[in-house]
This record gives structure tokens, sequence and C-alpha cells, in this order.
């Protein structure tokens, strides 16, 4: 399978408290899903920008493979997140989706039998560089498989990202909500 990094921009600066919207949908810099590869400590985005405000993130996870998820932030003007953290929940206006567990996320990390998981966070980053800027990204995790998920069925989930950082003793927070569909039991 796959891994994908969900990846987020944000101006310090800004007081909102969101993450900066893409100025051009067809083109994201700013809100934006990536397939990446790891080839020893190198992170690698492949190019394939999904726009995250526009289209929900596709994986799947399987009784063999699985894909896994980043969750990487970049600050403008540069500033090491404090920490990055991500809470997942089942996406209740979703009718046709087939879970009954509330995140795809386990621990001991994509133990199928572990505890599910949908409050995480990190403050021990990998660096992801794309287009020249640094991202700094939480993870892998792995997608654990539906307990009661049948071939070619959906779940569907909620997710809120959140990053904090700090710069000259202000602490400032950042947020978002993607959607991300699992597919279970291929």
């Amino acid at each position: 399978m796959a891994d994908y990094a969900l990846f987020l921009r944000a101006r310090f600066n800004a007081r909102t408290g969101n993450f900066e919207e893409n100025v051009r949908q067809r083109h994201p810099t700013n809100r934006f899903w990536d397939r990446v590869v790891k080839s020893g400590s190198t992170i690698t985005p492949q190019g394939e920008k999904i726009n995250a405000d526009t289209r929900t993130m596709e994986m799947a996870s399987s009784t063999q493979d699985t894909d896994r998820v980043y969750f990487a932030v970049n600050f403008i003007p540069d500033i090491r997140p404090a920490k990055i953290r991500f809470m997942c929940g089942l996406h209740q206006s979703m009718r046709s989706s087939r879970s009954r567990t509330a995140s795809p996320f386990r621990t001991p990390n994509g133990d199928p039998n572990g505890e599910v998981q949908c409050d995480l966070e990190s403050n021990r980053y990998e660096e992801i560089v794309v287009d020249g800027v640094t991202y700094f990204a939480i993870g892998p995790y792995s997608l654990v498989r539906e307990p009661n998920g049948e071939q070619f069925e959906s779940c569907f989930y909620k997710l809120t990202v959140v990053a904090s950082a700090s710069n000259d003793g202000v602490t400032r927070e950042y947020a978002y909500d993607p959607d991300m569909d699992v597919e279970t039991g291929l």
C-alpha cells in the first residue's frame, strides 16, 4: 500500500487559528494531501497534490497491508511546531459508513487488536521538503482495518488536526478538519 501526508501551512502572525486557504483550487499550496515515499531517513512527496479543501482523501486498509498517514505542518516565518495533535471521529452524516469504531488508528501503532486511538499527538518530527518549503511531520500512522469491514466497503471519518507553535513568548494554535475515507476488506 502507500504512504500519504496531509500538508498544512499557517502564518504565525495571523490570529485566525486557521491554516492558510488554497488560493488556486487546482494547484493547492497550503492545504493538500500528497503521496510520499520514505527511503532511509528521507521522505519525498510525489507531486500528486490533492486539494484537501475540495476532495476527501481515500485510503485503504486490508488484512495484509495498509496505507499510512503523516500529518505535516509549516509555519511562516519558519518556526518549529511545539506539537502536532490530531483527533479522529466517525463521520456521523455519512449514512453509508460501515464503521463501528471511532477511528482507524490503534495503539500500538498498526495493531488491529490494539486500543482505538481518537486523540494522538507528538512533538517528534520528520522533515519533508515540498517545493523548497520544509514541513515538520508526525507519523506515519497505520490505518487499521475495521473489525467488521467487508469487501469493498468504506468507513468515513472526520479528522481535526491542531498544531501549536511558540515565538518570542507567544504561543498560537491552528486547526483544520479534513475528511478521510478508508476502504476496508481489500
